[in-house]
């Protein structure tokens, strides 16, 4: 292309220098047949003319067939870029029109949620897991490790929270900090009472058909409350931790720190852990009313120490059996 361009100056140059060659030859005659000499230069002054009009002429048919034919590649580059530009609008008006079905696919979806949405933040709740997964591990490590005033929980064995049967966890670890730590946290836990009717009931769906003191419902809930008064002997001289033991049928999974509360319901058709959890933000509603149940609980719940036989009791062989948290049946709802 740019050669083309340069051979086509070079022409439109030669054309204009000959038209000025021409004009210059006419110019010459004309000036010629006015002098003095026009008598004796009659042959002269013609060959000037004629050949001032020949190369002019020649000059002026040059630039016009140079122009037209500019004009036709001027027109055909125009043409394609015209179809090129019509070809690119096509595609971005097709990308557009995918776009457009795309957002409007979104904008239903969006629709669809917004009013579950709306109303989980509007009643407090700014997080949901699928069950206890690891996003729960690390959310309830850190909230426990920024509460300064209390930590109250409750749920059956309290796997994993408390103790250490079956290997420690962040949460596990968080627990232990804040107990051995010099914070004024206070800390309330509420186990499952291996002796009332509510954890049998429990233990009866658990494991069907089982004697309730082989069930590991009843061996790993004495052993988390063992463990625990071990742990957090120092700290409850120190009135720091209380355990205790509640009666009713364990209906939820509860950990209440300062700013938020982890609430998984319990269900017959599943062990702890299996449901969704939901982090509902403090000074709720929601928040407050899991406050009254545990408090509820509290109340009539007895001291874990007067329960002697979680002291004395020998639960190595439980403690040392293997336990797969990842495998439901390996363990007890807690």
């Amino acid at each position: 292309m740019h050669e083309h361009e340069e051979s086509q100056s070079r022409i439109t140059h030669i054309m204009i220098y000959s038209i000025l060659v021409g004009l210059l030859f006419v110019s010459a005659s004309m000036l010629l047949a006015k002098s003095s000499f026009a008598p004796q230069s009659g042959l002269l002054i013609d060959i000037l003319q004629q050949l001032g009009a020949g190369v002019l002429a020649a000059g002026a048919v040059g630039l016009v067939f140079e122009y037209l034919t500019s004009k036709s590649l001027i027109w055909e580059a125009t043409s394609k870029l015209t179809k090129d530009f019509e070809k690119a609008s096509n595609k971005q008006n097709a990308l557009l029109d995918n776009l457009e079905a795309r957002v409007g696919r979104i904008g239903e979806e969006i629709v669809m949620t917004s009013g579950m949405l709306k109303n989980a933040t509007s009643v407090g709740i700014q997080a949901v897991y699928n069950g206890r997964e690891t996003a729960w591990h690390t959310d309830v490590s850190q909230a426990i490790q920024n509460s300064h005033d209390r930590i109250r929980i409750v749920g059956i064995s309290l796997a994993d929270l408390c103790g250490y049967w079956g290997g420690k966890s962040l949460p596990h670890e968080a627990m232990e900090a804040a107990m051995s730590g010099n914070s004024n946290v206070h800390i309330q836990i509420l186990f499952a009472d291996p002796e009332k009717e509510g954890l049998k009931t429990r233990a009866k769906f658990e494991h069907p058909g089982m004697p309730y003191e082989d069930t590991r419902a009843y061996k790993q809930t004495i052993a988390k409350i063992s463990e625990t008064l071990e742990i957090s002997e120092k700290a409850m001289k120190r009135n720091k931790v209380e355990v205790k033991l509640y009666q009713d049928t364990p209906t939820c999974f509860l950990i209440i720190t300062d700013n938020i509360a982890f609430i998984e319901q319990y269900t017959y058709a599943g062990r702890g852990g299996s449901n969704v959890v939901f982090g509902v933000k403090s000074n709720t509603p929601l928040y407050r009313m899991h406050e009254d149940h545990f408090e509820a609980l509290w109340k009539d719940a007895r001291q874990a120490t007067d329960y002697c036989s979680c002291r004395t009791a020998n639960f190595t062989q439980e403690r040392n059996e293997p336990e797969n948290s990842a495998d439901p049946k390996g363990r007890a709802a807690d």
